[in-house]
């Protein structure tokens, strides 16, 4: 029994429904007591790897479309989340083998997304940054001036990016020319679009959630 392990804060399984991945969230994490993600053969139920590289406790994964990289985040096990850096991890998922470490956020890093081809990673955190990263590289994009906290998703078509926080209002930013759309939306702490991506929904701590239309972007 470890003392140190509390659980597992954040799940995904891949595209083709072979993995299963879930992220360990471990109070007092240390160098050589990090927290790991698991990784788990969905037919023959057995664990097929583990994924170390994260000094602090593991906050979310997330696979990539096509599953060939899984990415992970971590951030301090307290409340407290901008007392210590987090990091973003890429993982092959061919190799099961770390292919970059991410660390330009200054707080822990809470949502991660990757867009619809797979080709670029956004990452928000308790920094208030949003960060964009080339998946292939490691190398950092240009992100736009948008405050991102909490919720973070991009449209279907990998057109849209939108980040959201109770505090900070929902923002959308048009992928396409790298421009800031004008939207008066209330905020959220998490954001999911509809497959077809006609419309998206904010859900809020208060127990409220709402829907918006993705071509007009008013509530219905």
């Amino acid at each position: 029994y470890d003392s140190e392990f509390t659980g597992y804060f954040s799940i995904a399984i891949s595209p083709d429904g072979r993995l299963l991945a879930a992220g360990e969230w471990k109070h007092n994490a240390s160098k050589d007591q990090a927290s790991s993600i698991r990784v788990w053969d969905l037919t023959s139920h057995q664990q097929v790897a583990t994924l170390t590289g994260h000094g602090l406790p593991v906050s979310n994964v997330v696979f990539s479309s096509d599953g060939k990289w899984l990415a992970s985040s971590s951030a301090a096990a307290s409340y407290n989340f901008t007392e210590l850096p987090g990091e973003v991890i890429i993982w092959d998922m061919d190799s099961m083998s770390e292919r970059h470490t991410l660390r330009d956020h200054t707080a822990g890093v809470n949502h991660l997304a990757f867009s619809p081809d797979g080709k670029e990673l956004a990452s928000c955190g308790w920094d208030n940054q949003l960060l964009l990263w080339d998946v292939a590289s490691g190398e950092p994009l240009e992100a736009p001036p948008i405050t991102a906290q909490i919720g973070l998703a991009y449209s279907p078509d990998g057109s849209l990016l939108i980040t959201s926080s109770e505090q900070n209002g929902t923002q959308v930013w048009n992928r396409q020319n790298n421009e800031r759309m004008e939207v008066s939306l209330p905020g959220a702490d998490v954001i999911a679009f509809s497959p077809d991506g006609s419309i998206f929904a904010g859900g809020r701590g208060n127990g409220t959630v709402w829907i918006c239309d993705a071509q007009t972007f008013t509530l219905r």
